[in-house]
C-alpha cells in the first residue's frame, strides 16, 4: 500500500494498493513497504516469476526511530501500521487541509505529532477505514438512493462516449449525469462532490477519464469500453460511477467524525 499525494494546489491524497502511474498525483507516493533484491547486480535471475523471498526482501519504509518516538509518547502497543494509517487520517482532516493550505501548495505535507493516544487512535482507525474504502471502491455497492432513467436491453446500451452533467438552461445540474443517449443517473447528492482528490471531485475524475478519445493526427481511437468488452462486464463503467458516489458519501461520513487537531 502507498499514500500518493499531489504537488501544488489544491492538495490531495489517495491510498493505492497497486503500483500507480508515476504522474497520477505529482507530489509522489510513499509506500508502507519497499522491496530490495539481494545482490541484484550480480545475481543472475533465471525467471521473471521467481518468488520475492528468493530474490530479496521487503522492508518497512517507516523508520524504527519514528516508531520509538510514537511508542515513547503514546504507549508500546503502537505499531507502524497504526502510524501509517494515522498519517492517512490526518491528510483527510478538513481542519488540517484548511490550516496548512499555503504550506501544502509549496511543500510535502508535515504530519503533526499527536498530543494524546485517544486522538491518535481515532485518526488511525479513520485512516484505516478510508484506506479500505479507497482501495476497494470497485467492490462497493452502488449508492442506493440513485435513480436510473432510460432502458438498457442490450450490451451496447451501456457503452459510454462522454458523460456530462444535466443542464437547466445555462445552470449545471450535478444531481443528474447523462451517461449516454439512453441512460441517465439521477438523484446524486450534492454532498458527494465534497470528496475531492486534488483539483476535482472523485465523481468528476471518473467522468473525465472514462470517455472515448481519438488522436487527431493518427486517428487512433482510445475506447474506454474495450476493457468491459474484453472482460465480459458491460456494466463496469456504469456501475463504477454509482460506486464512486457510495465511496464519496462514506468518505465524507468518516471525515466528519475526525477529532479536532491539537498541538
Amino acid at each position: 500500500m502507498a499514500i500518493c499525494v499531489s504537488g501544488g494546489s489544491p492538495f490531495g491524497s489517495l491510498m493505492v494498493n497497486v503500483s500507480p502511474d508515476r504522474n497520477m498525483l505529482s507530489g509522489g507516493c510513499f509506500a508502507f513497504l519497499r522491496y530490495l533484491p539481494d545482490n541484484f547486480r550480480s545475481k543472475k535471475i533465471q525467471s521473471l516469476f521467481d518468488a520475492p523471498s528468493e530474490l530479496g526482501a521487503f522492508y518497512d519504509n517507516l523508520s524504527d526511530e519514528t516508531l520509538n518516538r510514537y511508542q515513547k509518547k503514546l504507549g508500546h502497543s503502537i505499531t507502524k501500521d497504526d502510524i501509517f494509517f494515522y498519517i492517512y487520517g490526518i491528510l483527510h482532516s478538513t481542519e488540517y487541509l484548511n490550516t496548512y493550505s499555503s504550506n501544502l501548495s509549496k511543500e510535502l505535507p508535515r504530519i503533526p505529532f499527536p498530543t494524546s493516544e485517544k486522538d491518535f487512535q481515532k485518526f488511525s482507525k479513520a485512516g484505516k477505514l478510508l484506506a479500505d474504502l479507497h482501495t476497494n471502491y470497485e467492490s462497493l455497492e452502488p449508492f442506493n438512493e440513485l435513480q436510473i432513467s432510460g432502458g438498457a436491453k442490450t450490451k451496447a446500451a451501456f457503452k459510454v462516449n462522454k458523460m456530462r452533467f444535466n443542464k437547466n438552461g445555462k445552470a449545471v445540474d450535478r444531481t443528474k449525469i447523462i451517461y449516454n443517449s439512453g441512460l441517465t443517473i439521477e438523484n446524486i447528492p450534492e454532498e458527494a462532490y465534497r470528496y475531492m482528490i486534488g483539483s476535482r471531485s472523485a465523481i468528476e475524475w471518473v467522468m473525465d477519464r472514462y470517455q472515448a478519445t481519438e488522436d487527431k493526427k493518427t486517428g487512433i481511437r482510445n475506447d474506454v469500453n474495450d476493457w468491459s468488452t474484453e472482460h465480459n462486464d458491460d456494466k463496469y463503467i456504469f456501475l463504477l460511477l454509482q460506486r464512486i458516489v457510495t465511496c464519496s458519501m462514506k468518505t465524507n461520513e468518516i471525515v466528519a467524525r475526525l477529532p479536532r487537531l491539537s498541538f
